[in-house]
């Protein structure tokens, strides 16, 4: 009768679980800084808010603009410069009338043509990389204090706004080695349900805070725009009793 419950009992605890209590993440925190100095000229209010796409800091740029306009034009006008040069020397080469050192003066004039072309191409780009740097812009992301506002002084390295990637959802834990034995073939269950987290990473060494304990991170993709990251869930990994 005693070896009868006690296999009743046993049925009835059809699952072992490791339990764990985990603050819910981002799958990624950002930290926005400036790689430039100038005066911010507009700040969107996108601070804590889902962003598809906006450009939600600018430093005004309007010398830098200036600068770009000019160099394309410098380089319109050189283009037609070495066309025209290209033609020339074109034209001149296949005529016997002219001698070999004008036609070699001719092909130098259109390598030299071609060769500001060249440089005005580099200082444009340079200055188009450069102007990059004075637009602070947001795709796909969530976007959560912003540290400027308008008509403020922005220096190097001063922090702009903290930027949160909330495509995928993360919980990271600490296992023990023993606890870590077939982990990855445990179902995982989040806040007492079955869930959609995978085991996106194992530590193969000790962490260096918990020093006894592997980092485990868990992954899945998150559809809600409106997810309470920050809170605390519970965690458990569960096997079949008798597997």
């Amino acid at each position: 009768m005693k070896t009868k419950i006690l296999s009743l009992l046993l049925l009835a605890l059809p699952l072992l679980a490791i339990d764990y209590r985990v603050k819910l993440e981002p799958y990624q925190s950002i930290s926005i800084k400036s790689e430039t100095s100038g005066i911010v000229k507009t700040v969107k209010k996108a601070n804590h808010s889902f962003v598809t796409k906006s450009s939600v800091v600018r430093l005004n740029a309007a010398s830098l603009d200036i600068e770009i306009a000019s160099l394309k034009n410098e380089l319109n006008n050189q283009n037609k410069i070495y066309k025209i040069q290209k033609a020339r020397h074109a034209s001149k080469s296949k005529l016997d009338s002219i001698s070999y050192y004008e036609k070699t003066q001719e092909e130098l004039s259109k390598r030299q043509a071609l060769q500001s072309l060249y440089s005005l191409r580099k200082q444009l780009k340079l200055k188009q990389e450069q102007r990059k740097k004075y637009t602070f812009q947001v795709s796909k992301k969530y976007v959560g204090d912003i540290y400027v506002n308008e008509g403020e002084f922005v220096s190097p390295g001063m922090k702009i706004m903290d930027v949160y990637d909330i495509s995928k959802s993360k919980l990271t834990l600490y296992v023990s080695k023993e606890d870590l034995v077939d982990i990855r073939d445990k179902e995982i269950y989040v806040g007492g349900q079955k869930s959609d987290y995978k085991i996106n990473y194992v530590a193969s060494t000790t962490d260096t805070n918990y020093i006894s304990s592997y980092k485990v991170e868990l992954t899945k993709d998150n559809n809600d725009l409106g997810m309470q990251f920050g809170k605390i869930v519970q965690v458990e990994f569960k096997t079949k009793y008798g597997e």
